[in-house]
């Protein structure tokens, strides 16, 4: 039978069996042990070899207190020189420097007594000192999952609240006007100024063929409507009588696109004959306020406002008085009022008070002034020059200016917006320059190029232009002309009134005029309604909500329309808005 002899006394030791733990140990601790199996030979200090590391002597040295078992953890077992006790070591790496045993077998610590305490405490307990956690494979997964986990967050809470970015302009808005649902036999006038010579009102003739646009929109969307167009040549007589032919010709509504103080008369035939109107560009008459009459133009309170914040930075403002357009409650450093048709005179000395020099390029045509020196004025020079009047006067007066190369900023009156500006001041010979301003609302094509729905709304007018122009069918407002001629000059304003009056008989029922008169007073037109311009809320009299302001002249070419015929737009300031 195998099993351990006892020894008896004076009996010699018996060799140490592999693979058991050495006599005279006291065994495993509690909880853990540290008997690892036997040494290797190589830390060994019985096991011949070369010298260790901090030995003295011959014979072989202590063993490293900071040595282990490559490649393993494990808690290994060591001896002292004398064959006593064995004492365990925790196997961590020093960090301090190693300590050698000295000639007597003393051990000499060299500055590295905390780690050895350390080891001593560790022995103490029977634990091994904590490995890094960062090394452990759970920890390190928990580490990149939270990583991964966070950075997915980061990037969520950027895209929430990342900025907007505006939508491009697009034609949300359909070409064809659907739902309005006018009734059959709705037929519906319109009033232009047209004639030879200085006709009041002339310059928006042009602009009421966007009545035309409305119509085709409308009977794309399935709305049967007729549009009966007059004349008043500018005159109160004449507009009188363009009423009463509308009104026999079973009118339900009319559209005066035109200006000036022949509307008047024109408008109380209109209340006379209980139709329903809409002015375009004029603003209503004062005793007509309290019939069913709206406007799309500005009203006096909004328009001096807008005056004011044009001119209020400069100090020395002057008005050239050609004709209406400004408000009265306005003040000026001085006014200068033309006499007569013939501008010239005024114009010369507005630049006389701009302080303009006439010898700087050119010479003031017909006139002495650039041989003699100019008298001096003792008023402080004007940095900015309002000028009032119909179309015609306001390119007049441009042109004259800028032939006595004026250079200080030109606040032009609302006609300015019209086509018959535009034209004549190329007729005459002057330029698009960036002094040109006017006060208005921003519903020319420049509107088109924002973001919102009202811009979408005056793509999609814009596109319906471009649709009519390129059909060799499609007629102007009058029919004696094809639409392509008028297709550059084509507004918003005279689309949106004949657009409104077509929602208000729909919902109306009926073409019957007071009936149209009664829908229109409630009614707001929006975007998605087919409202071109601004929203239109006709339960005030100024219907129009667009903001009034200060608009700058620009001689390039949007490319929104099919022609490039119209060199100047007017757009706001990048920041104004609508």
């Amino acid at each position: 039978m195998t099993g351990v002899r006892r020894r008896g006394p004076g009996s010699s030791a018996p060799a140490e069996t592999p693979g058991a733990p050495p006599e005279g140990g006291d065994g495993p601790r509690r909880g853990r042990s540290t008997w690892q199996g036997p040494v290797p030979a190589e830390l060994d200090p019985a096991a011949p070899g070369p010298r260790r590391r901090g030995s003295s002597g011959a014979g072989p040295g202590p063993v490293d207190d900071g040595a282990k078992i490559p490649g393993t953890h494990q808690t290994v077992v060591r001896r002292n020189a004398s064959g006593g006790d064995t004492t365990p070591s925790t196997g961590a790496r020093r960090t301090g420097r190693a300590s050698e045993q000295s000639r007597d077998g003393h051990d000499d610590h060299l500055g590295d007594d905390l780690d050895a305490d350390d080891r001593a405490s560790d022995a103490e307990e029977g634990e091994a000192a904590p490995e890094n956690p960062w090394r452990q494979p759970r920890t390190i997964l928990l580490a990149v999952l939270a990583g991964v986990l966070a950075l997915v967050l980061v990037i969520m809470l950027v895209l929430i609240l990342r900025p907007k970015t505006a939508d491009p302009v697009a034609i949300s808005v359909p070409v064809a006007l659907t739902g309005v649902n006018a009734p059959k036999g709705l037929t519906l006038g319109v009033v232009v100024s047209i004639g030879q010579g200085a006709v009041e009102g002339a310059e928006w003739a042009s602009a009421a063929e966007g009545a035309a646009v409305a119509k085709a929109r409308l009977l794309e969307g399935g709305s049967e409507i007729a549009l009966i167009v007059e004349n008043d040549h500018g005159t109160s007589d004449g507009a009188k009588a363009a009423v009463t032919s509308l009104h026999e010709k079973g009118a339900s509504g009319i559209v005066f696109a035109t200006s000036g103080e022949h509307l008047a008369a024109g408008v109380t035939a209109a209340i006379e004959a209980k139709l329903p109107v809409v002015l375009a560009y004029e603003t209503i008459p004062d005793s007509a306020r309290s019939a069913a009459v709206w406007t799309l133009a500005p009203g006096e309170k909004a328009l001096e406002a807008a005056y004011r914040g044009a001119i209020g930075e400069f100090t020395n403002p002057v008005l050239i008085a050609a004709g209406p357009g400004v408000p009265d409650g306005l003040a000026f450093s001085e006014t200068l009022r033309a006499s007569g048709s013939d501008l010239a005179p005024v114009a010369e000395a507005a630049a006389a008070r701009a302080g303009a020099d006439a010898s700087a390029h050119r010479a003031y045509p017909g006139t002495d002034l650039a041989e003699k020196e100019q008298p001096k004025s003792e008023k402080k020079p004007a940095d900015v020059l309002v000028i009032s009047g119909n179309a015609r006067s306001l390119a007049t007066i441009v042109k004259e200016l800028q032939a006595r190369n004026v250079s200080v900023p030109l606040v032009l009156a609302p006609a300015a917006g019209s086509p018959g500006f535009t034209r004549s001041l190329q007729e005459q010979g002057g330029s698009v320059t960036a002094s040109l301003e006017t006060i208005g609302v921003n519903v020319g094509d420049a509107a088109a190029l924002g973001s919102g729905t009202q811009a979408r709304a005056a793509s999609a007018f814009l596109q319906e232009v471009r649709l009519l122009a390129a059909d060799p069918e499609a007629k102007n407002l009058s029919g004696d002309g094809p639409f392509s001629d008028v297709a550059p000059w084509a507004d918003v304003r005279s689309h949106d009134a004949v657009v409104a009056l077509a929602a208000a008989a729909g919902k109306a029922g009926s073409t019957s005029p007071e009936q149209i008169g009664q829908e229109l007073a409630k009614l707001q037109l929006t975007a998605s309604d087919g409202a071109a311009g601004t929203l239109l809320d006709f339960r005030r009299k100024e219907a129009a909500s667009g903001r009034v302001q200060l608009l700058h002249a620009t001689g390039q070419s949007l490319g929104l329309r099919p022609t490039s015929d119209a060199p100047l737009t007017w757009f706001p300031a990048p920041d104004a808005g609508q």
